[in-house]
């Protein structure tokens, strides 16, 4: 049924590797009609996504710990129950600066980091994983490194 209700058991959906970060993808293009993408994400000490631009608004939603945003200028801190809103085009980057691992959800729209995601695991995942593979894995995406 096209209109019915779904809901996505975290349990049930596998933790794919993208670029160090560990991502669930919980409602992706198929689920929502190319309308967005949600995902978990577990980001260990460290780790983090580089200064990158696309166009797709994200939006983040921290539940544990505290992960630094980068705003194209600024590091900005956001904790446990805060929200982050990331402009379509806008250069950001995120990363985890504490000791603790950080749990968010990113949310962007429409939907396009699905593919990405799962691309990325992939290639991690196939031992090819070196700069040149992800600017090429970015570019296919839309994602432009800043």
């Amino acid at each position: 049924m096209k209109d019915a209700i779904l809901v996505t058991r975290r349990d049930e959906v596998p933790l794919l590797n993208v670029l160090g970060v560990g991502v669930q993808v919980l409602l992706d293009e198929r689920d929502t009609d190319g309308q967005g993408v949600v995902g978990l994400c577990v980001c260990e000490p460290g780790e983090g996504a580089p200064p990158h631009t696309h166009d797709q608004i994200e939006l983040f939603y921290v539940i544990e710990g505290t992960v630094s945003f980068f705003d194209g200028v600024d590091w900005l801190s956001a904790s446990q129950g805060d929200a982050v809103k990331v402009p379509a085009g806008r250069v950001h980057g995120f990363r985890n600066d504490t000791e603790e691992t950080v749990r968010f959800l990113t949310i962007s729209s429409p939907a396009a980091h699905a593919r990405f995601f799962r691309e990325a695991d992939a290639t991690f995942r196939s031992g090819k994983m070196d700069p040149d593979a992800v600017g090429s894995l970015c570019r296919s995406n839309g994602i432009a490194l800043a």
